[in-house]
């Protein structure tokens, strides 16, 4: 054993006790330097924002501002504020929004955490941040994240959202229009409103693109409107330069952008300070425009000018579209009306499908109501039988890809309702895709029943022809000689009213002279009885001259009440004597004949005629009268 002094030993104890504590400080500075190396890693490799913040507060307790007190590499980054650390809040962005200090006050004083998003207008960034207290009542870390990008792409896509939402409900609201007129008040009023203007308006420009008609606009409560004509040079050298050459004019205050000579005044004069007008450019010239106002100042932002370039565009677009389909409907009712009174049917044969389509037109040559659906096979049973196998021919040919034919024929129809046979003249190709495949064959139709009538009627005329020419002829022969005999009677009518007028003179003294014998009773009775015969003689020379005049049509006519027994009876010798002895004139009257109004030389006229062509009809023959 060995035995050590007590005070040896004690200095031993001691010395061992030191190493114990020398040994566990190194120990714990290993460690905390490891700690601090690890801290220091994880706070240089960290892609969030880090700092510590020491907040300032006032007498109430309100935080007034915050100081930078540790800061982590990628604090710039995420912030874009240089040398942060040791500096103030308020030094690096005074007008801070004061929703930052209000949130890390809380923190301090409260020691409650908070995870919060939040905007700094001054530094124009959004972030995502969680702060929490470190020690005592004013320090906190702040753990953040730059969010600015992923907020201005939400915010992007509720506009885009927003601004989709409104041009799909213009577009409903465009289709319902009635005209172009109706479709600008629709796109105004929606635009207005969208975007809380005090006025939105649409204005055509005349061809001198300087003069321009605002036709219509929407007002807000409030506003009056600004309806009128206005010439384009009076708002300026900035307004005319951009809508003439077609770049939208954006104006956010007309009072601080445009002087007293740049149109400020007439801006001023119908209520605008603040204005977004989208013009637009046909054949090369300032055809129209389309604004929106506003009363006060406004800083347009680049997502409200976009929507009012879109609404224009989609709004000239409709109007150009609403035209379009004015033209053509005006079109098609001419083209329908020419082609209906051209008798022409359509037909559009959907060969991938087998589908058949007909208008009505084309329904009627095949003898189908217009309200009946048809299909292919209506077409095939409606063709006549004998002309079936040449039709389907001529069809398939213009199906053909190798063929490519004209579908050119002619062909009959038995009507399905009515069994009328027509005939009908068909034209058409087949219409082809990039493979060659024959997708449909299509065509006009025309009735042409009428046609081969008047061809099947010309054919029967030519060959009758000769006889008819020859009838023809015979039948001029007769009218000729119909002629010449009338041109005969017409020279005896002349002949014989001459004579019978140069005889009437002459027999006018002579009856003058017996007249006035008879009367003075000259001579015996023997002589009386002469110039009684005389007279008798002369008064039936004067009847025959009558005669002869009225055959001559020299008499004027005198209609009076006629005995026809007694004028026949009268005629008997006249008749006897023209008609010659081998002809036998017998007179046969009814008694209590009714008198006839009539000219009774006409009528004896007539009988002798009569006589006569009688006689040269049966040489030898009784005559009856």
């Amino acid at each position: 054993m060995n035995i050590l002094p007590s005070g040896a030993e004690g200095g031993n104890q001691e010395a061992a006790a030191e190493q114990k504590i020398i040994d566990r400080l190194r120990t714990t500075e290993a460690e905390l330097r490891d700690a601090e190396e690890r801290y220091s890693a994880l706070f240089n490799a960290i892609d969030q924002g880090f700092c510590t913040i020491e907040v300032a507060f006032d007498k109430d307790n309100r935080a007034t501002d915050y100081r930078f007190i540790e800061v982590s590499p990628s604090f710039e980054k995420q912030t874009g504020i240089e040398n942060a650390a040791g500096r103030w809040m308020r030094e690096i962005a005074a007008d801070q929004d004061q929703v930052w200090f209000d949130t890390y006050g809380r923190v301090a004083l409260t020691g409650e955490p908070a995870r919060f998003e939040s905007y700094s207008t001054p530094l124009g960034r959004w972030w995502d941040v969680y702060a929490f207290r470190i020690s005592g009542e004013r320090m906190i870390a702040v753990l953040f994240r730059d969010i600015t990008q992923q907020k201005r792409s939400e915010a992007a896509l509720r506009a885009s959202e927003a601004r989709l939402r409104l041009l799909g409900e213009m577009n409903d609201r465009f289709f319902a229009a009635a005209d172009a007129s109706s479709a600008m008040t629709v796109a105004t009023e929606m635009l207005g409103r969208e975007l809380g203007a005090s006025r939105c308006a649409y204005a055509d420009v005349d061809a001198d693109a300087d003069r321009f008609w605002i036709r219509n606009d929407w007002n807000a409560p409030g506003m009056t409107s600004s309806v009128g004509d206005y010439n384009l040079d009076l708002f300026g050298p900035r307004a005319t330069a951009n809508l003439r050459t077609g770049q939208v004019l954006v104006v956010h205050n007309v009072s601080a952008e445009l002087a007293a000579d740049e149109g400020r005044e007439m801006f001023h004069a119908i209520g605008i300070e603040a204005i977004i007008c989208c013009p637009l450019i046909k054949n090369g010239r300032l055809a129209a425009m389309m604004a929106v106002h506003q009363t006060q100042a406004r800083g347009w932002t680049a997502d409200e000018v976009l929507l009012v370039r879109d609404v224009v565009e989609r709004c000239w677009a409709h109007v150009e579209r609403v035209g379009a389909e004015a033209r053509l409907r005006e079109s098609e009712e001419r083209l329908r009306l020419a082609v209906g009174n051209a008798g022409i049917g359509f037909w559009d044969v959907d060969v991938i499908n087998d589908r058949l389509i007909w208008p009505p037109r084309t329904k009627a040559m095949f003898g189908i109501s217009a309200d009946v659906p048809v299909s292919l096979q209506d077409f095939y049973n409606g063709l006549h039988e004998e002309d079936r196998a040449k039709t389907t021919t001529a069809f398939l040919a213009a199906a053909d890809p190798e063929q490519r034919a004209l579908y050119n024929v002619e062909y009959r129809t038995v009507g399905r309702e009515d069994g009328v046979e027509r005939w009908v003249a068909a034209t058409g190709r087949g219409v082809f895709d990039e493979t060659g495949r024959c997708i449909r064959v299509t065509g006009t139709a025309v009735e042409i029943t009428a046609r081969r009538a008047a061809e099947a009627a010309l054919r029967d005329l030519n060959a009758t022809l000769e006889a008819r020419v020859l009838e023809a002829v015979e039948e001029r022969e007769q009218a000729q000689e119909a002629l010449r005999q009338s041109q005969k009677m017409e020279a005896m009518g002349s002949l014989t009213g001459g004579v019978a007028h140069d005889f009437n003179n002459l027999l006018t003294p002579i009856v003058g002279s017996l007249d006035l014998l008879q009367r003075k009773g000259l001579g015996g009775e023997r002589e009386q009885r002469l110039i009684a015969g005389a007279i008798q003689s002369a008064d039936r020379a004067r009847t025959l001259v009558q005669r002869l005049l009225a055959f001559a049509r020299r008499q004027p006519l005198q209609p009076t009440a006629v005995d026809v027994g007694v004028l026949v009876q009268g005629m008997a010798d006249l008749l006897a004597s023209t008609t010659g002895p081998q002809v036998r004139v017998v007179v046969d009257i009814a008694e209590d004949l009714p008198p006839a109004k009539a000219d009774p030389n006409q009528l004896e006229m007539a009988l002798l005629n009569l006589g006569v062509n009688a006689r040269d009809a049966m040489p030898e023959g009784v005559l009856s009268g």
